[in-house]
């Protein structure tokens, strides 16, 4: 049987996803409040905290050497610019 514990890397990492999400989720109520400024100011407030919350967590995680952030090549540099530019065609 394997063993099921959770280390703290896996932990750390579930609560970056789950980080995500909460700043997916306060991004979109912020913008579906637009009309009432009081609420969507205590909402992009949470939201900032958040995101700081997610980048403490990132950097400790890299420090700790369980996420790799290497930098892109210039393939995938052009390769993104090409699909934003497309995308960006598009609208217009």
């Amino acid at each position: 049987m394997p063993n099921s514990k959770w280390n703290d890397e896996l932990i750390l990492k579930d609560a970056l996803a789950c980080q995500q999400e909460l700043t997916n989720t306060y991004n979109l109520a912020s913008n579906e409040t637009a009309g009432n400024n009081g609420l969507r100011s205590d909402l992009l407030h949470i939201l900032m905290e958040e995101h700081e919350l997610q980048s403490a967590m990132f950097n400790w995680a890299r420090k700790k050497g369980w996420i790799e952030d290497a930098p892109a090549s210039a393939q995938q540099i052009e390769a993104t610019l090409s699909k934003y530019n497309q995308a960006e065609f598009k609208l217009h």
